[in-house]
């Protein structure tokens, strides 16, 4: 049996939903290809991986340092494929504004890339990042491995079109970065639009228990003036319950501004939305929508550029109106889904990819 261990110097946070899902899907690959992935709570240490001379995964830039170094010091030659989520140096400096910051972590990122013998990046977006930063060497060892959807896991829920009620629904924090006053505004002006022409409607929001009280402020004025034709669904859940609660053929928002974080980015929400038939509202700085057009074409996301949304912001909230009357009567399109945006597709080449 082919094993990839997993390693790592800490314990991943239980909070840690993406480094979970990823190693999640990854080891599900291996599994369905009659393999196995090894995690830390098995107690390997770093020496007994090297020994053993098989693949490795880690997913931090400093893991990949500790591992290369250790592997000088034994004389083992590493088999460490490095798994990047993101563009790091530039995540940090979004949050800290600090050059000095960006650098370190450039040179660390260069020095995990050089010592790993292969990388799973998250888009093509990413990987043309780290070619034009790193060098084109590099393109070679890396495999693109998005966010992607299982075809066990697409929940299909039954809708009753003939309902005049449309739910918008949103997931996530209240984070600047998330442009949560854009979201909250675009949700306002959409609701307000189809109850004047007498829809009802719901607004789904799932996020954490400390943010409730910001979206019962932010939508008490909606309720109070409609309180027979609106809905305020609020709930916390799991991350990885989140498909299950949120309605099938309700519309989801993600707006991401136009920075190279995002642009490189295959965010869980597009999972989380598509897996149970949500249809999305979304800026055009997602690495992975630009990636798979066809979400474009039959319907699954309504692309907005972001700075011009920002500056004619009514006008594109008029458009998506029209979208959204016409696309809430289509059938989401499962199958398209199931053929096109699943994880299925790239197991024989990623296996390929890793044992070559």
């Amino acid at each position: 049996m082919n094993k990839v261990i997993y390693f790592t110097s800490k314990q991943i946070s239980k909070n840690d939903y993406a480094a979970k899902s990823s190693l999640d899907d990854i080891s599900k690959i291996f599994t369905l290809s009659g393999g196995k992935v090894i995690f830390d709570k098995e107690k390997l240490t770093l020496r007994k991986i090297l020994s053993t001379n098989n693949n490795f995964i880690v997913l931090s830039i400093i893991d990949a340092i500790i591992c290369s170094i250790y592997s000088i010091i034994v004389f083992k030659k590493s088999k460490m494929i490095l798994r990047l989520r993101g563009a790091i140096p530039d995540e940090s400096f979004s949050r800290h504004k600090s050059k000095f910051r960006w650098i370190a972590l450039y040179l660390i990122e260069f020095l995990a890339l050089l010592a790993s013998s292969k990388v799973i990046v998250v888009s093509n977006n990413h990987r043309k990042l780290v070619c034009k930063r790193y060098g084109s060497f590099i393109n070679k060892k890396i495999f693109v491995f998005p966010n992607l959807v299982w075809r066990d896991k697409i929940i299909k829920k039954t809708t009753n079109q003939k309902d005049k009620q449309i739910t918008f629904c949103y997931v996530g924090g209240i984070s600047k970065w998330q442009n949560i006053d854009l979201v909250i505004y675009s949700m306002k002006y959409l609701v307000r639009k189809f109850l004047s022409a007498e829809h009802k409607c719901k607004i789904q929001i799932r996020t954490s228990s400390k943010n409730h009280a910001y979206f019962l402020n932010e939508f008490k004025e909606l309720i109070n003036n409609f309180p027979p034709h609106i809905i305020l669904d609020i709930k916390e859940v799991k991350p990885d319950k989140v498909s299950e609660s949120v309605d099938t053929g309700a519309f989801g928002f993600i707006f991401r501004d136009d920075s190279v974080v995002n642009r490189v980015s295959s965010p869980f929400k597009i999972r989380d939305y598509l897996t149970t038939g949500v249809k999305i509202i979304a800026s055009g700085s997602i690495g992975v929508i630009e990636q798979f057009p066809f979400l474009i074409d039959k319907g699954f996301i309504y692309l907005v550029n972001y700075k011009k949304f920002k500056l004619n912001t009514n006008s594109y909230l008029d458009k998506i109106a029209c979208w959204i009357e016409r696309e809430r009567n289509q059938n989401f399109n499962y199958s398209i889904l199931k053929k096109e945006f699943v994880f299925e597709n790239l197991a024989d080449d990623f296996i390929k990819f890793i044992y070559k």
